[in-house]
């Protein structure tokens, strides 16, 4: 499994899951030596706009760019297979109103657990 394939993963498992873990506060650390922890404490408009998959916090931040663009072509290039052939090629962009648009890209992110 290629890199850009697990940071997808990554991501969509983040975007799960950042709602709960923003109405819950900062999670706490752990002494796992399987976990890594560290604080982000940025909002994706803080992020570059480029497409940057190369950590969980600027994939994280790309996702929701897309989504907050209405970008949909994004999901079928950057799945894997299995996946990529359920969106079509050519997607056109949705429609997005303002304030989703605006929510999407005021998301914070907390931190990350990898």
């Amino acid at each position: 499994m290629n890199n850009r394939v697990l940071w997808v993963m990554m991501t969509a498992l983040t975007i799960a899951c950042v709602r709960q873990a923003a109405l819950a506060g900062p999670l706490q650390e752990t002494n796992s030596p399987f976990v890594r922890t560290y604080a982000v404490g940025k909002q994706v408009s803080d992020f570059p706009t480029a497409e940057d998959l190369s950590t969980p916090e600027t994939a994280y931040a790309f996702f929701n760019r897309a989504l907050a663009s209405g970008d949909q072509a994004v999901w079928g290039r950057l799945s894997i297979a299995s996946i990529a052939r359920h969106f079509p090629p050519n997607a056109k962009p949705e429609k997005v109103s303002a304030s989703v648009a605006d929510e999407r890209l005021n998301t914070g992110e907390i931190e990350v657990h990898i």
